[in-house]
């Protein structure tokens, strides 16, 4: 009997393994199956009590493997913008711009791991599947995240993306008109007036102002 209760529990642990295997390579499969698209969002932030505390529009513009830009149009505009190597937080209403090598930026940015969709990235995280709903739970504890969704059809159409803090701060991204086609990569390439502030965490390049 002890030998049966071994057996099973060995089984039971193995189908665990495999279907959370299945499931990052299932979400890895969809996120592959669009290399570039363009979208109009609506945000919705609650708090830990599931109270609205912010909504938001905008669009954004994806294009595999690493570029973004994610504008932000309501109620104040702003931009995260990946041009592959950084990321670029800028707001104009401050005329302030931050950046960062977009590789440091990860765990607290996790539509990362999406568009960059690399397979050694996903070996960090738990992911589980009910049908086009994937949840995905860092392993590591020193995170602002406590886990993250994304809905995403067979054919690669991304329905819904939202976030939970630690704190139970709800981010949650609605995704309307998904358009599949090429994106000029001239969109994922920052403009911002010279007089702006500069918060650099890396070498700076100056051939990102504009006139």
């Amino acid at each position: 009997m002890k030998l049966l209760i071994i057996i099973c529990s060995f089984l039971i642990g193995c189908s665990s393994k495999i279907a959370l295997a299945d499931a990052s390579n299932n979400l890895q499969y969809r996120l592959n199956q669009v290399n570039s698209f363009h979208v109009f969002f609506s945000q919705t932030v609650t708090d830990t009590n599931g109270v609205n505390i912010h909504n938001g529009k905008g669009e954004l513009w994806v294009k595999h493997p690493n570029l973004f830009n994610w504008h932000i149009q309501l109620p104040d505009e702003n931009f995260i913008i990946s041009d592959g190597k950084n990321l670029w937080f800028y707001n104009p209403y401050i005329s302030q711009v931050s950046v960062n090598f977009l590789q440091n930026m990860i765990d607290n940015t996790p539509f990362i791991l999406f568009t960059r969709n690399k397979k050694s990235d996903w070996k960090n995280y738990t992911i589980k599947q009910q049908g086009d709903q994937f949840e995905v739970i860092p392993k590591a504890n020193d995170t602002n995240l406590k886990k993250f969704t994304i809905t995403v059809t067979s054919l690669g159409i991304i329905r819904k993306f939202s976030t939970i803090e630690q704190d139970g701060q709800c981010n949650s991204y609605q995704f309307d008109n998904q358009n599949n086609g090429e994106i000029n990569s001239d969109k994922f390439i920052i403009k911002f007036p010279k007089w702006v502030t500069v918060d650099d965490q890396r070498e700076y390049n100056s051939d990102h102002f504009s006139e």
